[in-house]
């Protein structure tokens, strides 16, 4: 899931809860560091906690605290993380196991945050698995999709139809984020409140690292700022992958992992 989508249901689901934006700011950093640190780890399997595909084993990572993230370095790094041997790659990751980000994490002061993160991956790839593509060739770099069985594409059209699903994604998101709390999710507001978090918490190269990733289009920006965030019928049509079904899977995706993040 991209970023900036963490952000915006990770904000509703705080705001929903009763957090002050203080409280908000103090989060946010955690809520976007399983992506983030793997500018200094390096392999996303120990970040999101993927098991190997016969589960015999699981990557894992003890997230560092405050202090030890505020004063690391990629030279520097004492992040304690482990990947088994000979992890298999494909262009999707394997199947995150929440009970071990738990073993390793429950005592972390920011857990909650964290685990918003865990468990709002863990709905997007149950998403795409049950939904949009079949992942059983993923080694073989094939993907067939749902809604066409017969219709085989490979990791890289995958990956691009993936970004894509999100991009639309986060305008809808943006508008259920205005829609219920009056706040709009526009690039001035990032700039603001997560760009700046990110550089309160993080050293400033891993701050920067993380935030380049959440670039808002001139286009979506205007959109955005215009309340204009209905998807249109190209649009729609352009995610093939979804079948069609664009915006009923968004809201079942979206609805799962806002319930999730409100939980955990």
């Amino acid at each position: 899931m991209l970023t900036k989508q963490h952000v915006a249901i990770s904000f509703k689901a705080m705001m929903d809860k009763g957090y002050s934006m203080d409280r908000i700011r103090q989060e946010l950093p955690y809520i976007l560091l399983p992506d983030g640190i793997r500018a200094y780890v390096g392999p996303r399997a120990a970040s999101h906690f993927e098991s190997l595909p016969d589960h015999s084993d699981t990557a894992w990572m003890k997230f560092p605290n405050e202090s030890e993230l505020k004063s690391m370095s990629k030279e520097n790094c004492s992040i304690q993380w482990h990947v088994p041997d000979g992890f298999p790659k494909a262009a999707i990751g394997e199947e995150t196991q929440f009970e071990i980000f738990a073993q390793h994490n429950w005592a972390h002061k920011h857990f909650h945050a964290l685990a918003m993160h865990i468990v709002q991956d863990m709905t997007l790839d149950e998403t795409l698995r049950e939904k949009m593509i079949d992942p059983s060739r993923r080694f073989g770099d094939e993907f067939s999709l749902q809604s066409e069985p017969g219709r085989i594409i490979d990791g890289k059209e995958l990956r691009a139809q993936v970004t894509l699903f999100e991009e639309l994604g986060f305008l809808k998101l943006v508008g259920a984020v205005w829609n219920s709390t009056g706040v709009l999710l526009d690039r001035d507001w990032f700039n603001a409140n997560v760009e700046t978090a990110l550089y309160l918490a993080y050293p400033a190269d891993l701050a920067a690292n993380t935030y380049r990733f959440m670039g808002i289009s001139d286009e979506i920006n205007h959109r955005i700022k215009a309340r204009n965030f209905a998807l249109t019928p190209e649009e729609i049509e352009s995610v093939y992958i979804a079948g069609g079904k664009l915006e009923e899977i968004l809201d079942e995706m979206y609805a799962k992992a806002y319930i999730l993040s409100c939980i955990v």
